[in-house]
């Protein structure tokens, strides 16, 4: 990647910066991350790149040992499945309590086209609803839990989509997505199916 034009980033910046490579994999598992080179590479000082750090340290993306390392986290491991049950619960919260509005159709729609033409496998699909289900709730609550699940989570997924296909894939994200827009009951219901299923499929990755 090159470097950024040299300019005082927020840590905000920098975090969705280092959070999308390590979301898409760009950045492998294990690999050391050094403030220095960091700052160097954004063009900002090493105090946004901490703060961005330690964000991604709470989300479950990098690992920290003081003194010793600094780090891209494993894939999975027993937080990770926390992680998505955690965002289960949370949209919950989120579903409708009724049919949604034409326009928020016509948006859900969109994203859902879009989604479809990024990939064949769920895993955009699956970040579209999902965002779609926690845009503007206007909760810091769910704010800070999206943070600390939801990066994780679309990390294991893109780099494993497998999981999504065997926990209904499109096709169940799709009808999950019809079902938000005029049937509140069904829509938790397929939510629930969903996600049962994710979750235990991941679990079963701890095990082998």
């Amino acid at each position: 990647m090159n470097p950024l034009p040299h300019r005082r980033l927020l840590s905000e910046e920098v975090f969705d910066l280092l959070c999308g490579e390590l979301v898409d994999a760009a950045i492998a598992p294990g690999t050391q991350l050094d403030v220095d080179e960091l700052a160097s590479r954004f063009g900002v000082s090493r105090t946004p790149v901490r703060e961005a750090l330690a964000r991604l340290i709470r989300a479950g993306l990098v690992e920290a040992s003081p003194n010793r390392y600094t780090r891209v986290s494993d894939l999975v491991d027993e937080d990770t499945v926390r992680s998505l049950r955690i965002l289960h619960s949370t949209l919950h919260l989120c579903l409708p309590q009724g049919p949604i509005t034409p326009e928020l159709a016509l948006e859900l729609n969109y994203r859902v086209e879009l989604a479809e033409r990024q990939d064949d496998d769920g895993a955009a699909l699956f970040e579209a609803v999902v965002r779609f289900l926690m845009r503007d709730t206007g909760s810091l609550l769910i704010e800070q839990v999206s943070d600390l699940t939801l990066p994780r989570t679309l990390r294991l997924l893109h780099a494993h989509p497998e999981h999504i296909v065997r926990a209904g894939g499109s096709p169940e994200l799709r009808r999950l997505a019809a079902a938000l827009a005029t049937d509140p009951g069904t829509a938790r219901l397929r939510l629930d199916g969903f996600f049962s299923a994710l979750v235990t499929d991941v679990d079963g990755r701890l095990s082998r």
